[in-house]
């Protein structure tokens, strides 16, 4: 049976002396949102309802004790500041330049205050997911967790190729040409879990360049 939870490890990342238990979390709610079009063309895809609940509420209510959220705005802020309003203690990051640029600057807007303390789950903030595979992230024993699924038509962004269960290379949608069989690859579904040591000596880095551009 094929398991959605494809692992990311890289043991030179691991940190046995971070506190694994100080969990922080970042919602890039930045873009515009158009994949999700005609849906989105009245309100902003975090407030899209599903069985009762806004897409940033369902997310948020699985962060339940986190000690730290921070959600990355941009486009159509205010709807997203309005709805956060009832969670007093997520932190708002703004991406003014979130015309012109991608999550890569909202992350590196993200990592600029945040402690790398122990994990930090990145989340897009129009996923869906059941609190079950959510906990599977969270609990699993390695440092550095990715959620893929089979490549299916109909499906964009960035895939990536396996061997076993470690990402063997990524393949961004601007490098998807007809040579790339996208059959026997991976969509990334923009749900992950970093380990502190691979955020400090991998990841903020390269975002710290990116504002910086």
């Amino acid at each position: 049976m094929f398991d959605p939870l494809k692992v990311l490890k890289r043991q030179e990342f691991w940190d046995e002396t971070v506190n694994p238990w100080a969990m922080r979390a970042i919602i890039l709610a930045a873009g515009r949102g158009l994949r999700l079009r005609p849906l989105t063309d009245q309100q902003y895809k975090t407030e899209l309802t599903v069985g009762g609940m806004s897409l940033l509420e369902r997310i948020l209510e699985n962060l339940t004790g986190f000690d730290e959220i921070v959600v990355v705005t941009g486009y159509r802020s205010a709807e997203v500041k309005t709805r956060l309003r009832s969670y007093p203690g997520v932190r708002i990051v703004e991406n003014a330049r979130y015309r012109e640029t991608s999550n890569l600057h909202s992350l590196a807007l993200a990592f600029r205050d945040l402690p790398l303390d122990g994990p930090i789950i990145v989340i897009e903030s129009d996923l869906i997911f059941s609190p079950e595979v959510f906990q599977r992230l969270l609990q699993s024993p390695h440092p550095n967790v990715a959620l893929v699924a089979p490549y299916r038509v109909g499906m964009d962004g960035t895939v990536v190729a396996l061997e076993g269960n470690l990402v063997k290379s990524f393949v961004p949608s601007h490098q998807q040409s007809s040579e790339v069989e996208l059959s026997s690859h991976y969509k990334t579904l923009n749900l992950y879990r970093f380990s502190a040591g691979f955020c400090e000596r991998t990841l903020s880095d390269s975002y710290i360049r990116a504002v910086r551009i």
